[in-house]
Parts: structure tokens; C-alpha cells; sequence
């Protein structure tokens, strides 16, 4: 028999929700509570013993056909419960929210630890084994197979509660911050710091002189530190005197890269180092799966970056802003604190704070779509 995910009363305690139930229903509060779920599933597909969400008007028509046993639901949706499936106040446990989406946020973050505790969790148990360092010591939290540089160890480099999977490099230098995770074929090369309650996912490459702060997720394959890519190009001259080509002179990056607090960077993305001077995320910022990040890049405090978007050198997202996926930003340009940027675009010139813009050529968000009806116009016209 399938074992219990999480009890009623544990949803309410991590979501800080109340329950909201038909007053003629039979059943007690404290009998809801001490029910439980063994799944998370999407509003359409949950059955009696699932926990799904209403947090979006976007999944009303899933409300009539739900079979969900436990529904987290925001206090604003409450009405649309009521006049659209009133059964569900009878035959599930309806959890109210005054902020779903923070609720979703934290329930997920506690059902995660049971779910996938080796993705969740920074903290990981004792690995059972000893790691060899390079001098040949015995190192206590690490894989056997793993290599630990003897000045880091002698120097008090790796803080209590650190953890190191197999066949992980760590450089001369390094500095790891308590309870941080490396979980396997991580490669840290010298003079990296690297902060408390961390996690770096298979095939992370920190290049030499990075530093990351705390609670900073990095996710598998990814690289930061690596050059910037510079050169300095010359005519190359063949016989008789003839230009028959260019010669490339690689502009070697003398910066590195400085991460924040509370930053996850996604899977296969890159961030350059500085040419002189740093390449700066700052503090909450997000970045999704495949970003690129060029040399001397610039995010400020809590920007979201979706997947696919490359910046160029010394491009710059201001605070809050939000950039859509498969975007370019030119050289230089900024993107102003709180500002949207659509996926798909093409940004080569700054992006006001507060503003929205989108398309290739760029265009205020207004403009985008006067042109576009234009244009529809034209084509109709032609073709009548």
C-alpha cells in the first residue's frame, strides 16, 4: 500500500491557509485534518487522495470535473468554487489562501524534501565514505572519489556540514560555507568562494576566482567564470602585400564573476567573467535554463531571466525587471528596473524603467501591436 505524502493538517500548517467547508457537511474540522494525500496532480487529472491547486481563473473548467481530494485555493477564486463546483465543499478538503501562489510556493517547497529530497535539499546526510585529498589524507563528507586540495582542508576551507559527492574537483584556495552541497562531478577551480547552504547540480564548473553567495542553486552543466569572448582583429596579409583575411588577438578577461544571495541559475547556462572588472548578479535574481550571460553583464536585484536569452557584453537588467525567453539584448543596453521584455525580441536599445517591449525590430509594446494590425491591414487590402 502506497504510503502517505502529507497530512491535511500539515498542507494547512505550510500554506497558512484556513479550511473552508459546507457548514451542513458531516464531517469535523479535525476529522479533515487528520486525512491525507499520497500525490500532487494538476486540477483535471486529481483523485481522492490528490492535493491540486486553484490559483488561476485559467483552470475554472476543470472545477465541475475534479475528483481532488484536497484543493489549495485563493480566497479571491473562493466565489467561483462556490457557484461553479459547490460539491467540491462537500466531498474534498478546501484549503483557503489569502495568497495562493506564495501557498503553492511553500507547500511545494515542503512536499519537494519528501518528493525529491536529493533536488530539494541543500542538506545531506553523511556520506559514509572518505574522500582521498590531494596530499592523500582522509577527508570526512566526501566521496572517495572526489579530490580535495590538502591547503583547503588545512586551512579550514570547507566549513561543518559540507557535503561532496563523487568524482568532484575542489582547487587550492576554494572556500565552501556551511551545510553547501557539491552532489557530483563538480569542478571548482582556485581561489572560489562559494557561500552557505548551497547546491551545485552534476557538471557545474566554477572557473577560477568566482564567487557565489548564499543559498545560491546551480543546475547541472552549467559554467560560470568562463572567458568572455574579446578579440582584437587585424588584417592578415598575404604575398604581393594583399589583404586575404583577418587575424584574431584574443582580449583576455582579467575580471570574474560575483553572485549574490538567494540566486538558481538553470541548467546549460553560461556567465562569462569580466574583461577588467566583474560580470554582477545580484541578490533573488532567477535565471532559467540555457541563459547566457556575457562578459561584464550587469542583473540587479531580482531579475528574471527566461530560457534562452543571451546577453551581450556589458548588457544590464535592472531590478525586478522580467526578460521573455529566446531574447537577445545588444551591447550595452539596459533594461530598466521593473520593466517587461517579450520573448522573442531583439532588444538594441534601452528599455525604460516600468515599460514593456517587445519585437525584432524593438518596439514599445503599444507600437508593437499598432504595427502589426497595420501591416494585417496591408496584406488584406492587397490581397481584396
Amino acid at each position: 500500500m502506497k504510503s502517505s505524502l502529507a497530512s491535511v493538517k500539515e498542507i494547512v500548517d505550510w500554506s497558512l491557509g484556513t479550511i473552508h467547508c459546507d457548514p451542513n457537511r458531516s464531517s469535523s474540522v479535525v476529522d479533515f485534518t487528520e486525512q491525507a494525500i499520497d500525490s500532487v496532480k494538476p486540477l483535471a487529472d486529481a483523485d481522492s487522495r490528490s492535493l491540486a491547486f486553484f490559483f488561476s481563473k485559467d483552470y475554472r473548467s476543470d472545477l465541475k470535473t475534479t475528483q481532488t481530494g484536497v484543493l489549495l485555493v485563493d480566497r479571491k477564486l473562493l466565489s467561483m468554487i462556490e457557484s461553479d463546483a459547490p460539491h467540491l465543499l462537500q466531498t474534498a478538503v478546501v484549503i483557503v489562501s489569502d495568497s495562493a501562489g506564495v501557498a503553492v510556493a511553500r507547500v511545494s517547497h515542503e512536499l519537494s524534501k519528501r518528493i525529491t529530497p536529493w533536488i530539494s535539499s541543500a542538506v545531506a546526510a553523511p556520506l559514509g565514505v572518505a574522500a582521498v585529498s590531494a596530499a592523500g589524507a582522509a577527508v570526512p563528507n566526501v566521496h572517495r572519489s572526489s579530490v580535495v586540495d590538502e591547503e583547503v582542508l588545512s586551512a579550514g576551507g570547507i566549513a561543518a556540514g559540507v557535503t561532496i559527492g563523487p568524482q568532484c574537483v575542489v582547487e587550492k584556495g576554494v572556500v565552501i560555507g556551511a551545510r553547501t552541497r557539491l552532489i557530483g562531478q563538480v569542478y571548482i577551480a582556485p581561489n572560489v568562494v562559494i557561500g552557505e547552504d548551497c547546491v551545485l547540480f552534476p557538471g557545474v564548473c566554477l572557473y577560477e576566482g568566482v564567487t557565489i553567495g548564499n543559498r545560491v542553486r546551480i543546475h547541472a552543466n552549467t559554467v560560470i567564470g568562463s572567458d568572455g569572448f574579446g578579440y582584437v582583429q587585424t588584417p592578415l596579409i598575404g604575398e604581393g602585400g594583399r589583404p586575404v583575411g583577418m587575424q584574431h588577438h584574443k582580449l583576455w578577461h582579467l575580471g570574474s564573476v560575483v553572485i549574490g544571495d538567494d540566486v538558481e541559475i538553470g541548467a546549460s547556462s553560461t556567465v562569462d567573467r569580466g574583461t577588467w572588472g566583474n560580470t554582477t548578479i545580484a541578490n533573488q535574481a532567477k535565471l532559467d535554463n540555457q541563459v547566457h550571460i556575457g562578459h561584464n553583464g550587469k542583473l540587479d536585484e531580482g531579475a528574471v531571466i527566461c530560457g534562452g536569452t543571451c546577453l551581450a557584453g556589458r548588457a544590464s537588467v535592472g531590478k525586478f525587471a522580467f526578460v521573455g525567453g529566446l531574447t537577445g539584448i545588444d551591447n550595452a543596453v539596459h533594461v530598466g528596473d521593473g520593466a517587461k521584455v517579450g520573448a522573442l525580441s531583439m532588444i538594441t536599445k534601452d528599455v525604460e524603467p516600468g515599460s514593456v517591449a517587445l519585437g525584432n525590430p524593438q518596439r514599445e509594446y503599444r507600437e508593437h501591436f499598432k504595427a502589426h494590425a497595420a501591416l494585417n491591414r496591408m496584406i488584406k487590402k492587397k490581397g481584396s
